[in-house]
């Protein structure tokens, strides 16, 4: 993710210093820095300078996406980069040849330092926007010509016509969070202080809500859509900018095969919220790259607005377990979307006649 603040590392861990040696451009002198705050994935990322250049080191959590993922992962962002896709950062072999080094159990990557920084403003200029949906559609072209390999196709295929797995999941999730469930959550809340209130809301909000959102979904339950792979995570504090053009597309650890409209709805919700007219002239400006299909433009809505009612339940269960430090630091940055998804999620109560 996209920080602005990094805490220096003064003395090197002989650990870190280890995991650093694995790779020409980190092996010599270098200064480190981390964040203040990292995002829910789990992931530490690392700011490297060395004489060699700004690298990304990221060392993954215990537990995380399988080994034969992130390879492909890695396979196929060489692909988009040799495909002209610039905005992508590449991960770096190590010495031993894999992009991927494991030490003492914990799994590392290195890749480039992305120039630029996010758009924090509430309402993106009009030639940034046009950019990135221009970068976004070029990006959707290349990647529906990747071909995996035989290890990575449960998640890098092609499909011509089939369930959107992201409807699917999403309906799964909104049947889990059924009333009983509601009620668990809504007592631990009650240790969560200052935190407790907003969450209430966003618990009750989900129930006005979920029965609207629930039955849209099932709507296109079965519909048939062009799969293949997506970042599935791109939002504004993943876009980076230098000047009006976009400089970086970061974190794609989310990507998996799925249609378009997941990365169009994440990306538009982000940036123009309910801004209807914005959101039409920006699907436009991609579709004049990359044609979106009717069936896929409404789909993007769809997920879009079944994104804004459980995007803040993940920050629920993630605060229901008792306040660390590092939970404190990660609430305050991501308080700010959390706001504006909330907020978004009371005008749909009120379209829907819940409030």
């Amino acid at each position: 993710m996209a920080f602005s603040v990094f805490v220096e590392i003064e003395e090197l861990p002989d650990d870190f210093r280890d995991v650093l040696s694995h790779w020409m451009e980190t092996s010599g002198d270098c200064e480190v820095a981390i964040p203040q705050a990292q995002g829910f994935s789990g992931a530490v990322v690392f700011q490297v300078r060395t004489e060699a250049g700004t690298f990304c080191l990221r060392q993954w959590p215990e537990g995380g996406l399988p080994t034969a993922r992130l390879q492909e992962l890695h396979r196929f962002l060489r692909f988009l980069a040799e495909r002209g896709i610039g905005e992508v950062a590449v991960p770096i072999r190590a010495s031993e040849g894999s992009t991927l080094v494991t030490v003492k159990g914990r799994v590392w990557q290195l890749e480039p330092w992305l120039p630029g920084a996010a758009d924090v403003s509430e309402k993106p200029s009009s030639g940034r926007l046009g950019n990135v949906m221009r970068t976004l559609a070029r990006l959707h072209l290349a990647s529906a010509e990747y071909r995996s390999t035989a290890e990575g196709a449960p998640w890098f295929f092609q499909s011509g016509a089939a369930p959107s797995p992201a409807v699917l999941s999403r309906l799964k999730m909104i049947r889990a969070w059924d009333s009983n469930r509601v009620r668990v959550a809504q007592a631990d809340i009650e240790r969560l202080h200052e935190l407790g209130a907003f969450a209430d809301e966003v618990l009750r909000l989900f129930t006005q809500c979920r029965r609207a959102i629930e039955a849209e979904l099932s709507e296109v339950r079965e519909t048939g859509f062009r799969l293949q792979p997506c970042l599935r995570d791109v939002w504004e504090d993943h876009v980076l900018f230098d000047g009006d053009e976009v400089s970086g597309l970061i974190d794609p650890s989310a990507a998996r095969s799925e249609n378009v409209a997941t990365d169009l709805s994440r990306l538009l919700g982000g940036l123009l919220g309910d801004d209807v007219g914005r959101w039409e002239s920006a699907l436009d400006t991609y579709s004049a790259v990359r044609p979106l299909s009717d069936r896929e433009r409404g789909l993007v809505r769809v997920l879009d607005r079944s994104g804004v009612l459980l995007s803040p339940l993940r920050w629920v269960e993630v605060y229901r377990s008792p306040l660390t430090q590092q939970n404190v630091e990660v609430a305050l940055h991501v308080m700010r979307r959390m706001n504006v998804l909330t907020t978004r999620l009371r005008k749909i109560a009120e379209e829907i006649g819940g409030i």
